[in-house]
């Protein structure tokens, strides 16, 4: 697939070349310039921006572009870089001091999908997933404190697992009983000399057994499913010293994860949801944006795993908020948009468990390459209603091999579903966008593809899975949690007196 992308982006350069050439033989001598200064068009690039909802130039690379080659871009992207900037830099700030930014505004630029220059992409991440706030005043203050906070947690909590870690994996490749004893002997020599009682550095708090044994389980699930992470890309694998960095970076974050949220601690996948945004944060262009990429990664990783978190608790698969539910909402979508489709797949009995537990869980992150998953995610932490988009996604990606769907068997299908064929993703999202403005609320609750709308007596307002906001419900406050006013502390007390009365 990337042999045949490069070779269709060598053949469009060749071609432009050729178009260059023949100008400039056709042109009057006197306008004609060197071939040496004569501008090479970027493939692309046109497409993006005379369509903002097209893909960037850089979507089919996947890599980010430093400041000094967004020179080399045409005017009219340069235009769509600064668009994007004044939504989240806006001009007025410097005027008033005081500088709010329009979340609609930034939910309706990322949705188009965000172009790659440096610090755009990480920091729109930021403002979606509630990391920023819309006061940027404040950025610098709240980064300051969480990046802290960050590193306080990473020395009281990982990094003694992570140096016991690397002496274990130290051991293992001592095969030899007389090399492990060496090697143990050496290391039990140094640290009695490095850390005497007499001495003036103490040495470092030791852990218990038991928590031994499970921070080194824990460590080694986690680097087995981080070495697994886009295998495609050596970005996180740790062949060499550099790219280790990353790669301690993934299980540093995890780690942390699973030690501060031991109701959930790890869950296999979560690698997979994290990989995208430390790569948006580390492989940055802007400075600040690299130094701070763990910290970073691991607030927003976070806010985002509060969100999506039900996928992963087991007890909770076939609740109402688990992931069975979320499947049975994707074949009620399907069943609402082409029923034929949906009667087919029943028939055979191609149950969604089969082909999309990875698609909602995981966020499509799996499904495709990390370049196409950017631009996805571009588009899910803008939906207002998240992920209700992804949904509508999934439902488009069926409805894109409907034909090969209806003629194959329950083999072919499964097959071609688990291994969804390369495809634009930029169609895919075009298609997802235009079967949810045809949808209509009713339709979605009539097929129980979401809850019904409900009043809640406490506060009027109606109560569902989504508010118009667009903010999860899970960190909406619950009407009990609301403080009493006066009147009715009074009034409670008055109906307790006449309760008491009656029931004397």
């Amino acid at each position: 697939r990337k042999r045949a992308v490069r070779g269709c982006v060598m053949m469009m350069a060749t071609a432009t070349q050729q178009q260059q050439r023949q100008r400039q033989q056709h042109a009057p001598a006197a306008s004609s310039s060197p071939p040496s200064s004569a501008p090479i068009s970027i493939p692309g690039a046109a497409r993006t921006a005379a369509d903002p909802t097209a893909l960037s130039p850089t979507a089919a690379g996947g890599e980010s572009f430093k400041s000094s080659t967004l020179s080399k871009f045409p005017p009219a992207y340069k235009q769509r870089v600064a668009l994007f900037r004044e939504a989240v830099e806006p001009s007025a700030c410097a005027a008033t001091g005081r500088c709010v930014i329009d979340r609609d505004a930034v939910r309706a630029y990322a949705h188009r999908g965000i172009p790659d220059a440096p610090a755009l992409r990480s920091t729109y991440w930021k403002i979606l997933l509630d990391y920023l706030p819309l006061d940027k005043s404040t950025w610098e203050m709240q980064l300051t404190a969480n990046r802290q906070m960050f590193q306080e947690w990473k020395k009281e909590l990982a990094l003694e697992p992570l140096r016991m870690r690397g002496d274990v994996l130290k051991l293992r490749l001592c095969s030899d009983s007389t090399l492990r004893r060496r090697a143990s002997h050496a290391a039990m020599t140094m640290e009695e000399t490095q850390f005497h009682p007499l001495a003036s550095t103490p040495p470092p708090p030791q852990l218990p057994a038991a928590n031994f044994e499970q921070d080194m389980a824990l460590l080694d699930m986690i680097e087995k499913d981080v070495e697994r992470t886009f295998p495609s890309l050596h970005f996180f694998h740790r062949d060499e010293s550099t790219i280790a960095k990353h790669f301690d970076a993934l299980r540093c974050i995890l780690f942390l994860y699973a030690k501060l949220n031991p109701g959930i601690q790890y869950v296999q996948g979560m690698n997979e949801i994290l990989g995208p945004i430390y790569y948006v944060f580390a492989s940055d262009s802007d400075p600040e944006t690299q130094e701070n990429a763990e910290a970073d990664a691991f607030y927003c990783f976070t806010n985002l795993m509060s969100e999506i978190m039900d996928n992963f608790i087991k007890p909770l698969d076939c609740s109402e908020v688990g992931v069975h539910r979320n499947l049975e909402r994707l074949q009620s979508l399907l069943k609402l948009k082409d029923r034929e489709l949906w009667a087919n797949l029943e028939e055979k009995a191609l149950h969604p468990q089969f082909y999309s537990f990875t698609w909602i869980t995981l966020l499509l992150s799996q499904t495709f390459d990390l370049p196409e998953v950017l631009r996805l995610w571009d588009s899910l932490f803008s939906d207002r209603n998240r992920f209700r988009l992804l949904l509508f996604v999934c439902c488009a990606m069926l409805i894109h091999c409907r034909e090969d769907l209806l003629k194959s068997s329950f083999a072919e299908s499964l097959c071609l579903l688990q291994e969804f064929p390369p495809i634009d993703i930029q169609e895919i999202l075009e298609e997802a966008v235009a079967l949810q403005k045809v949808t209509t609320e009713e339709d979605l609750v009539a097929y129980g593809v979401i809850p019904p709308v409900k009043a809640s007596p406490a506060l009027g307002t109606p109560s569902s899975d989504s508010s118009s906001t667009g903010t999860p419900t899970t960190r909406h406050k619950h009407p009990k949690w609301a403080p009493f006013s006066k009147d009715k502390k009074k009034d409670k007390e008055n109906k307790n007196k006449h309760d008491d009365g009656n029931s004397k």
